[in-house]
């Protein structure tokens, strides 16, 4: 369907896409397409998080099956209901990490050999790239600080039956958070970056695991983690705050996404959600309360300082 014959022709036909071509793409104001007679990949932003590639992904496999179908191939009749969906996705995702190096050994080859690029320039951008990768980093781990600690709470505080729920998540689904101004203040405060694929109900859910972590770093109450050290970080809700899709994972329940995000997707990206097609309970009575409830005495989690929505917003 790329109809090239070598690496470095297929580079010099299709750059990497601009990040502005990037977030227009599927808007009325896109300027790049991806069709079956004009078909082209990013081999350069990711395959399976770019909506441009995996609209490509989507494109290749339906039309692969379809063509396979249609007897293009030869198979027997016998093996082609055999070949599904899933094989074909599979295999092009496993053959596009050589296509991908590949094509980046042949683009950087011309990248660097251009005349039009002065070694100024180069170095710019590369600065530029390198403190846009040491922030994403910084992001990233404060992601999974967050990850971990919903995760002790789930583990060690009698909420052990939504492990299910967390085997299903990484850190890069949890929401991402930015320090609150310029200036570095004590303690700091992290307005929280929105993120559009989670539904309210599962936002709630968390960051009340995000309260009950907060209540027992405290005031400690068998919760496993070290002695010590830093404070939970404070991380604000703003009005104004920014938002983000954010990284949506699979198979989780319908009532995890936010309807509102699912009804903007392309057909193909919520049929790669395989979304399970029941709600998710996200009860937070603990095993503790239920002991409590039965002796008729202690105090339960819910009533040991529960906050309200608000409260929560404002106290993570």
């Amino acid at each position: 369907m790329l109809n090239f014959t070598t690496w470095a022709e297929l580079a010099e036909r299709y750059p990497p896409l601009s990040e502005a071509e990037i977030k227009a793409f599927g808007t009325s104001k896109s300027t790049v397409v991806c069709t079956e007679d004009a078909f082209r990949i990013d081999f350069v932003n990711g395959w399976k998080r770019t909506p441009f590639n995996l609209h490509a992904r989507d494109l290749f496999v339906q039309n692969l099956l379809w063509c396979i179908k249609g007897g293009a191939f030869g198979f027997q009749a016998h093996i082609v209901p055999l070949i599904t969906e899933t094989h074909i996705e599979n295999a092009i995702d496993s053959h596009m990490e050589y296509c991908r190096r590949k094509y980046l050994e042949a683009y950087n080859l011309l990248v660097w050999d251009s005349a039009d690029e002065e070694d100024a320039t180069k170095k710019a951008d590369q600065g530029k790239r390198l403190d846009k990768e040491k922030k994403r980093k910084a992001v990233n781990s404060r992601k999974k600080t967050l990850f971990d600690a919903r995760i002790s709470v789930v583990m060690y505080m009698g909420l052990e039956r939504h492990s299910t729920l967390f085997d299903r998540l990484s850190p890069q689904n949890m929401s991402g958070d930015e320090t609150d101004g310029p200036r570095r203040q004590l303690p700091m405060a992290y307005r929280i970056v929105e993120t559009r694929w989670q539904s309210d109900a599962l936002k709630t859910f968390l960051r009340a695991l995000d309260a009950m972590y907060r209540r027992d770093w405290e005031k400690p109450k068998g919760l496993q983690r070290a002695k010590g050290g830093n404070a939970p970080r404070t991380r604000i809700v703003r009005a104004d705050g920014r938002v983000e899709d954010g990284h949506a994972p699979c198979g989780l329940w319908r009532n995890c996404y936010s309807e509102e995000w699912l009804r903007e997707l392309a057909p193909y990206q919520r049929r790669a959600l395989k979304i399970v097609n029941s709600d998710y309970d996200f009860d937070l009575t603990t095993a503790n309360d239920d002991e409590s409830d039965s002796a008729g005495e202690g105090t339960s989690m819910q009533e040991d300082g529960g906050d309200s929505a608000d409260e929560v917003e404002q106290g993570l």
